[in-house]
């Protein structure tokens, strides 16, 4: 007689609906990785340095120290410090080092929408201390170092291991702030993160007229009540705010492969260009043109 020993070792945990949860968030979420490398910095020391990012910037520090003020709150980097920069966040930077700041960096994005929006709801909301957990710089700085040192010169293969390295981090911080949540509390992976979708869906096939939320509302086939609803309770702003970030993260990528103030204004459905500009700059803090020169 042959005994099937599989549900001995079987771990009837993957089972239960939390689990279940977090696994059908992640197989919903592709990571997008948008740049990486080793940067040295040209911060002087004390001299401050505003800045912000339109998608997700994850830095492992090797040398030197820089203090950041953000939204109220003072973080230190330093060697071995471990810190993904929350993307439309205004940041203040200034190196408080004799050493020059050395540093790895992913810049990367996560699709679709809604996924994106949960994982910054989920992790920008504590303390940055959470990023200076021993987890991070040992397991998450190692994913990377790996990823970094497995293929020097094979720009593709590079790539696939960082998407898995970003990958794994993000599971793991949504898994772990996904086991704090109050009993019932969910990650909303259902109509109102399909809704959500379907706007920025609708948007991206539309980029070339303003943004018009109640036509989008009947197109879709839902209320102005229920739109506002889902965008306040998944990304904490109403329609038309994300939906305008939305399109002038867009006209950054524009704008770097070389077309015109004018040309992306137009493109993007701004009827004068003096109102795409002053809207970059409500956003970035600074015009296209002084935004680009920056970075």
């Amino acid at each position: 007689m042959i005994t099937n020993l599989a549900p001995v070792f079987s771990d009837k945990a993957n089972n239960s609906t939390s689990n279940n949860e977090v696994e059908q968030f992640l197989s919903n979420l592709r990571v997008q990785v948008l740049g990486h490398g080793e940067r040295g910095g040209t911060l002087s020391p004390d001299a401050r340095e505003n800045f912000m990012c339109p998608a997700f910037l994850l830095v492992s520090y090797e040398q030197g120290s820089v203090t950041l003020e953000h939204s109220g709150k003072t973080t230190v980097l330093s060697p071995g410090s471990f810190y993904i920069f929350n993307p439309f966040e205004l940041f203040s930077g200034r190196r408080t080092s004799k050493e020059s700041l050395c540093y790895k960096y992913i810049y990367f994005d996560i699709t679709p929408i809604s996924s994106r929006s949960i994982f910054r709801k989920l992790s920008f909301t504590g303390d940055d201390t959470y990023f200076q957990q021993e987890w991070y710089h040992t397991v998450g700085a190692d994913l990377l170092k790996h990823a970094f040192d497995s293929s020097p010169g094979h720009n593709r293969r590079e790539n696939v291991l960082l998407q898995y390295a970003v990958r794994g981090i993000v599971a793991y911080i949504i898994y772990t702030h996904f086991k704090q949540m109050p009993t019932g509390r969910r990650l909303n992976t259902n109509k109102s993160t399909v809704l959500i979708d379907q706007s920025f869906s609708y948007t991206s096939r539309h980029l070339s007229h303003p943004i018009n939320i109640s036509r989008m509302v009947r197109a879709l086939g839902t209320s102005r009540s229920t739109i506002d609803r889902v965008f306040l309770d998944v990304m904490q702003m109403t329609p038309s705010q994300a939906l305008t970030r939305y399109k002038i993260q867009i006209s950054l990528g524009l704008l770097q492969a070389g077309k015109s103030v004018k040309e992306v204004s137009q493109e993007l459905g701004y009827s004068y260009t003096f109102h795409f500009s002053n809207t970059f700059k409500i956003i970035f803090g600074k015009s296209p043109r002084k935004y680009l020169g920056s970075v």
